[in-house]
């Protein structure tokens, strides 16, 4: 029997961006609108079954709090997998602390032993819905540039609140964390089953993304 690769996954933001909701979108399928501010760090997981069989399951850490007061960010960051690194698209300052978080996860993430590395990160500019009330077009060339110039491995636009482009976000992580972990534990776990319609490559997008 083929052994179930484990992933930690880090969640990187400002307070209120939507990290928390992302991470019981994507393993409950629920969204709740009542923000309740918490500190320190908050775990989840969910085993996924990809489309060719295979299963990786995904330890979520949610960091909690600002990138300048989080303590014990050594510990909270050790034998990271890979991170997603969150911002508010609908905030006109959203991106302002973005190169923080992930000077943080690029100086911090080690081994159990020590080892340094970079994991692989996605910036996600998410509240898309949001903005798609004001305007028809959403323009995708800031975000690109974002992560080009803090070298982020992808980038997506995305909405937690109207459930879109979640999985693509999930999909492509897990595909770089296969590329480039360091780690590989085998366990056992429950199966738990992508519902057939989000198991996809393809992005969602919402209103008229340019």
């Amino acid at each position: 029997m083929e052994s179930v690769k484990i992933f930690k996954v880090v969640l990187l933001g400002d307070p209120e961006v939507g990290k928390s909701a992302f991470i019981k979108r994507f393993i409950n399928g629920t969204f709740d609108t009542n923000y309740v501010k918490r500190a320190g760090v908050s775990f989840a997981s969910k085993t996924v079954k990809l489309s060719d069989g295979k299963e990786v399951h995904l330890h979520f850490w949610d960091i909690l709090g600002s990138s300048r007061v989080i303590d014990q960010t050594n510990v909270y960051l050790r034998n990271t997998h890979g991170a997603i690194v969150m911002y508010d698209a609908n905030n006109a300052h959203g991106k302002a602390h973005v190169a923080e978080w992930k000077t943080m996860l690029d100086s911090f993430v080690t081994t159990m032993d020590g080892q340094h590395y970079k994991p692989p990160a996605i910036l996600v500019a998410n509240k898309l819905d949001l903005v798609c009330q004001k305007s028809e077009e959403y323009d995708r060339e800031e975000l690109y540039a974002t992560r080009d110039q803090l070298e982020f491995v992808a980038a997506y636009p995305c909405s937690v609140a109207a459930g879109w482009n979640l999985n693509p976000i999930v999909l492509t992580l897990i595909d770089q964390m296969v590329q480039s972990s360091h780690s590989v534990l085998d366990t056992a776990n429950d199966e738990v089953f992508l519902f057939e319609d989000q198991v996809t490559e393809k992005e969602k997008e919402g209103c008229e993304i340019q």
